[in-house]
């Protein structure tokens, strides 16, 4: 029997990075947002991996729901469920991520928000799930990098596999900055 101990902190709203090592085929090269996090589990959504469907094509093929957005349909992970939405729209929110960040799953806040073509969003078929001590086992072996989630990154529109390798950089760059001491660098660093 595994014993995994719970967060001492959620990692809701934050961005799970795959580490440059990571295999799995559904992960791998991913920005994952964690949407929940508690002591049942955690999901996530993957902000890179585009179907290359649109989103209006999913949903007129499906029946004869109104769809007025202009979006591409994004695969949220390995776990299949309903039509998943990460949003702007605060009165259509089931879940608020981080402020400004908002995620719904109900069909009929789902249909509101097909409709609103004010609304930023991002639409997501499945999602990324872990049980109870998933998570942490797997942040524990290495196997992710969490950084700061932001409403630019978030509803990045262009976002794909090779917006993995910026974010990596970006870690890198943070996580350097931490290992160095700026007052032991010389004025001129030539001269070292």
């Amino acid at each position: 029997m595994s014993c995994y101990h719970i967060p001492m902190s959620s990692l809701k709203g934050k961005l799970l990075l795959a580490a440059p090592a990571m295999d799995d085929p559904n992960f791998a090269r991913s920005v994952v947002l964690i949407v929940k996090h508690d002591g049942d589990g955690a999901l996530g959504l993957v902000l890179n991996r585009p179907t290359g469907m649109m989103l209006r094509d999913a949903i007129e093929a499906g029946g004869d729901i109104e769809c007025e957005a202009d979006a591409g349909l994004l695969r949220g992970g390995p776990c299949d469920g309903p039509l998943m939405v990460l949003h702007s729209v605060t009165e259509l929110a089931q879940e608020t991520v981080l402020p400004g960040i908002y995620f719904t799953v109900e069909s009929e806040l789902v249909r509101d928000l097909l409709t609103n073509e004010q609304a930023t969003a991002r639409y997501f078929h499945g999602y990324a799930g872990w049980t109870t001590g998933q998570l942490e086992a797997e942040l524990a072996a290495g196997g992710w990098l969490v950084t700061d989630a932001t409403q630019e990154n978030v509803f990045e529109p262009g976002m794909d596999t090779q917006s993995w390798s910026a974010f990596i950089k970006q870690r890198g760059l943070e996580e350097l900055k931490t290992q160095i001491n700026p007052n032991l660098i010389p004025p001129d660093p030539t001269v070292n």
